[in-house]
């Protein structure tokens, strides 16, 4: 605010969604991303106040054209349920100073050659509800807090039970989440997940619009590698599905579930992960031979024989059988490179999975009902 108490325009914040939508900021208030604190980087946002409700918001900044705004618009109007996800209130443009407060993004960057931060764009943000969130951890953290971490272990059940619960949530809400990495999902104290907001997020109805092929898209470098399907990384499948939002799932849970990527075999060997720039170098090649480390008919890519590897091998064997099945028809090499008709188990699917297997506590059925 200005030194004589008046607004200046810099001072206001316009909504491009409700009309009435205008907020303030003070210029003294600074927040920290109230998920993920600031890692470190020192990235904030102006604390913004709605001049009408006197709510507070923090803001994200993106890119964004005219076609964007629209679908984004319709997302803030008809939010999922919002103890699961975080999810934008409103949506304002920024002038070039307003613009240069803020350096939280809602797209992430997965490369070892991040944009420096004086050459992102985006005159438009996001807003979301400040105040009222417990604390929480990402996935990352949490998984590195688990001892001896397999499908035997039962917090490890318990995280995948809650990261599935959260995203069953939102498709049934009409969304999928295809930005599946642990960093962007979190966790309450009571272990249950709740999910970052992304540019990944896209409702069912974008994928069947006539625009799905260039929307539901994104280049290297713009979404998680890890766990994405084969077939997008390299192009034969052009867009994000549903189908690409369950193989990532399936890919997560089998890394909790034994410590190890699912093509990370023998194939790979001699690929070294112990920096960021080694990580990329191994991911982008990772896609190009994805033969299921399990995989019953191909063994060209199997685990050898050291010890860590033999416990890998171990707990695959002693697996339940039905899990077994899951993972070997999802990640076959047909399957994620798209050979044929492709159903991958969504959330649900595995859930009633845990649950024949008793891995869901009475609490969590309890809220599967509910839902």
């Amino acid at each position: 605010m200005s030194t004589n108490n008046y607004l200046t325009t810099e001072d206001l914040y316009y909504s491009t969604v409700y009309g009435g939508g205008i907020y303030k900021w003070d210029r003294q208030e600074f927040v920290q991303d109230p998920l993920g604190g600031d890692n470190g980087e020192n990235l904030l946002s102006p604390l913004l106040t709605n001049l009408i409700t006197g709510e507070s918001y923090f803001i994200k900044r993106m890119n964004c054209n005219y076609a964007l705004h629209n679908k984004l618009r319709r997302r803030i109007l008809n939010p999922p349920d919002r103890s699961n996800i975080l999810w934008p209130s409103d949506m304002v443009n920024l002038s070039d100073e307003q613009s240069a407060q803020c350096s939280l993004f809602v797209a992430q960057e997965y490369t070892e050659t991040p944009t420096p931060m004086n050459e992102k764009k985006g005159n438009r943000a996001l807003l979301f509800p400040y105040g009222g969130y417990p604390p929480m951890i990402n996935g990352i953290r949490k998984l590195a807090q688990i001892n001896q971490p397999s499908w035997k272990n039962p917090e490890i059940r318990n995280m995948a039970v809650q990261i599935l619960q959260a995203m069953d949530s939102v498709n049934k809400c009409g969304y999928a989440y295809e930005d599946i990495h642990l960093s962007r999902i979190f966790f309450r104290a009571d272990g249950t997940a709740y999910l970052n907001f992304s540019n990944l997020v896209y409702s069912f109805e974008d994928f069947v619009s006539e625009e799905a092929t260039t929307f539901c898209h994104a280049e290297a470098g713009e979404y998680p590698i890890e766990f994405a399907e084969p077939a997008f990384v390299r192009g034969i499948q052009k867009n994000f599905d549903f189908n690409t939002q369950n193989y990532s799932l399936c890919a997560l849970l089998f890394y909790l579930f034994f410590g190890q990527y699912c093509y990370d075999g023998r194939l790979l060997t001699g690929y070294v992960d112990d920096s960021i720039q080694k990580h990329y170098v191994k991911f982008r090649d990772y896609h190009k031979m994805p033969v299921f480390i399990f995989d019953p008919k191909d063994s060209q890519n199997a685990l050898g024989a050291f010890d860590e590897e033999q416990q890998v091998i171990e707990l695959w064997e002693e697996c339940p059988q039905i899990l077994r099945e899951l993972f070997t028809m999802t990640l076959s090499q047909s399957n994620a490179e798209r050979c044929g008709e492709v159903v991958n188990p969504p959330p649900s699917t595995w859930l009633r999975c845990f649950n024949q297997l008793g891995w869901i506590t009475n609490k969590e059925k309890d809220k599967e009902d509910e839902a």
